[in-house]
């Protein structure tokens, strides 16, 4: 039987932490003999050395490389690499994501700030720099009134994955602030007609739990969508801003007839939201529960899975109240 060897820790605790030290060198054995690596402290006062070493951390998502580079003591210096890296076109671009999204942590600094804006402008044509530095203001020390005017534009980018960014942006800086609310608001009722389906049911859903009264013409407007999932999110987002359900029932309900799946699972799955529904919704929840797909797609069977358990589990909870 054929036993193959043990993996080997290559300088981490475990493929989640940080690297406790540099690698010196790699013995290649004969086979099934474990790889050794010589220790060496890391010497922290090199930071240079121990940015890099951070950013070449490929078992590491972003989040604890950025941690790992502000628990250096010489935060000051750190930054000045960050920038010098964020700056040079000769960079590895697998480090920009995380040398982008860190400098966002830091925007009080005026220098960090002016980098950040300069790269929106440079990155022109190159989709993921200007996605990379858009999000980064998710976490912006900054004043955020400032933040919002130089976010503004990009809600209009030809480029779908830009708009979402800027949406996704918008969408955490009210999250973490509700004063920021009433600046955002506009900008994501102007998006509610953005031609990606997604920027628009997430608009929807977004204005709906902050209950954006002014948003309500553009919402009763999304009902008459061409795509189910945008209705049943502009339906939900209406009752949630006046209270009243009867039509957003009334539209998930005519969601869940049919052989599309488009607004299905979304219809089955809001519904658990209300208090009560009347006798036909359930029914057509039950008959949900039974949906099949007309199409030999993976994607296609996940959708009915997805919906046939939404559907169960709305079902459970009016079977639960009922009872």
């Amino acid at each position: 039987m054929f036993t193959s060897p043990r993996q080997v820790n290559r300088g981490f605790r475990s493929s989640f932490e940080v690297p406790l030290r540099k690698i010196i060198r790699l013995t290649v054995p004969e086979e099934n003999v474990p790889v050794t690596v010589e220790d060496a402290k890391t010497d922290e006062t090199d930071v240079k050395s121990y940015v890099q070493m951070m950013l070449d951390g490929s078992a590491l998502r972003p989040k604890p490389k950025i941690e790992g580079l502000f628990r250096h003591k010489d935060t000051d210096s750190v930054v000045r690499e960050l920038l010098q890296i964020a700056n040079d076109p000769k960079a590895p671009y697998a480090w920009l994501e995380t040398v982008i999204s860190a400098l966002g942590h830091v925007t009080d600094r005026q220098e960090v700030l002016s980098t950040l804006v300069s790269l929106l402008d440079s990155s022109a044509g190159d989709q993921m720099a200007t996605c990379f530095v858009i999000r980064a203001f998710e976490n912006s020390t900054h004043e955020s009134k400032a933040i919002i005017s130089i976010l503004r534009p990009y809600r209009n980018d030809p480029h779908f994955r830009i708009r979402w960014a800027t949406y996704y942006t918008l969408l955490q800086l009210g999250n973490k602030d509700e004063s920021n609310r009433s600046l955002i608001a506009p900008l994501l009722i102007d998006m509610l007609d953005d031609p990606w389906f997604r920027i628009r049911s997430d608009v929807s859903g977004v204005l709906g739990r902050w209950g954006v009264e002014a948003a309500l013409p553009g919402l009763r407007e999304r009902r008459q969508d061409n795509l189910g999932q945008v209705r049943v999110w502009a339906a939900w987002a209406e009752w949630k801003v006046t209270g009243n359900s009867d039509w957003a029932i009334a539209l998930m309900t005519t969601q869940l007839y049919g052989d599309t799946y488009s607004g299905k699972w979304e219809a089955a799955y809001l519904l658990n939201e209300f208090e009560t529904l009347p006798p036909l919704t359930k029914k057509v929840l039950r008959e949900a529960t039974k949906f099949e797909v007309k199409s030999p797609y993976v994607g296609a069977m996940y959708e009915r899975n997805r919906i046939k358990r939404a559907a169960i589990a709305t079902l459970k909870k009016f079977a639960e109240t009922d009872g």
